[in-house]
């Protein structure tokens, strides 16, 4: 809760598939924002539940980044027509894909995104700015944002190794969203933290178990990522996260390595209880929630 002037506001943050700028943007910064997924499951997998804002507690899910907020003694029906009004705008919002409208990129960013290793190379050579971002409102992009994007491994190598970049740890979070195993093992190697919480506790484990990719999960677990942190703001771990996408090859991972099977979130249930919620547009059979059940049981 926060102070804006002689009123305390509670802060609604949520998550839909936004760009990585947005990570590095200052007010996203600010707020922690360390994950993003698909509009129609921006829920749990990254700590957004914005129908618990009906409850008579506002602050028991506080989503993530901050777009909205108002007073907690808000009215029910008023909250429910702010949701609604949120909830169609990020629908209108995000139907433009991070690369439908190249408008604004620099040369160095479409040598990336064409994989044009010759001009590539030749503008490096010419000590172009490797992190100017394309003007764009929506999606002002910088080259190693696209290069993640595009699972450019060499063009990531290659500008990292430029030294212009101050900081890797918002890209090497990016990364564990983006599913290129070799890219993540690169940022590891330069010193990220892999145990690096957002402001409402979300890790790059979470997103690595959010996005379905078991072997990013296996890498941050030998690099000592935590396997029993529970997010603040609901208690949920990476293991429920993996169970709640139907991922039965990252669920054994997290078991054989030591995940707690028996941790509760904040409504009181355990990664077994996911198994039953997971989305029908998964498309997960049958037998695969059978068999997380008898791994979770």
């Amino acid at each position: 809760m926060y102070n804006c002037g002689s009123k305390d506001f509670h802060l609604l943050r949520v998550t839909p598939r936004r760009s990585p700028q947005l990570i590095h943007n200052k007010v996203y910064k600010k707020w922690g924002c360390s994950g993003f997924s698909s509009l129609p499951s921006y829920g749990r997998s990254y700590g957004c539940d914005p129908f618990s804002l009906l409850s008579n507690s506002p602050t028991s899910h506080i989503p993530d980044p901050l777009v909205a907020m108002f007073p907690p003694n808000t009215n029910i029906m008023k909250k429910t027509f702010i949701i609604l009004f949120i909830l169609c705008n990020l629908a209108f919002a995000h139907k433009e894909k991070w690369d439908d409208n190249k408008q604004g990129w620099t040369p160095l960013i479409l040598a990336v995104y064409n994989n044009d290793s010759k001009e590539f190379n030749k503008l490096l050579n010419k000590k172009v700015d490797v992190t100017i971002r394309a003007k764009s409102p929506s999606w002002p992009l910088n080259a190693l944002d696209v290069a993640i994007f595009k699972n450019n491994f060499e063009a990531v190598k290659k500008l990292v190794q430029t030294g212009k970049f101050k900081s890797l740890q918002d890209y090497f979070e990016n990364s564990c969203i983006h599913g290129n195993k070799q890219i993540v093992d690169f940022f590891i190697s330069k010193g990220v933290n892999v145990n690096r919480y957002s402001e409402n506790g979300h890790s790059s484990l979470m997103s690595a178990c959010s996005s379905g990719s078991h072997e990013i999960v296996e890498s941050l677990i030998k690099s000592g990522a935590e396997l029993n942190h529970q997010r603040e703001v609901d208690g949920i771990t990476g293991l429920m996260l993996a169970a709640f996408n139907g991922d039965l090859k990252s669920v054994e991972i997290l078991l054989k390595n030591g995940a707690d099977k028996k941790i509760k979130d904040k409504n009181g249930e355990r990664a077994y209880d996911y198994v039953d919620q997971i989305y029908l547009r998964l498309n997960v059979t049958e037998e695969t929630k059978k068999k997380l059940k008898q791994l979770l049981e």
